[in-house]
């Protein structure tokens, strides 16, 4: 079956922005493990609900629809905590 020029450049399109996608939270959780290393040695609670909040609400003040960014936060915040041992 022949594809749609139209829909296979916009898969196309977001397959690159997925291949970011997936740097930028490999990124994340490499930021995550030093953020452990420094919450421990400075005897910082593991988890912050106030950051988190901030974090969601720049996200929805970005104009990404609240409902999607608290679903994909809640699973990013869960792999923190995991990587951070507080879970």
């Amino acid at each position: 079956m022949v594809e749609n020029k139209e829909l296979e450049e916009l898969r196309r399109k977001i397959d690159m922005l997925d291949d970011r996608l997936s740097e930028v939270l490999k990124r994340r959780l490499e930021l995550t493990k030093e953020i452990k290393i420094c919450k421990k040695k400075n005897k910082i609670s593991i988890r912050d609900l106030d950051r988190e909040e901030k974090i969601v609400g720049r996200m929805i003040k970005n104009g990404v629809p609240e409902r999607f960014v608290r679903k994909i936060y809640s699973t990013i915040f869960e792999e923190s905590l995991r990587i951070q041992g507080g879970i």
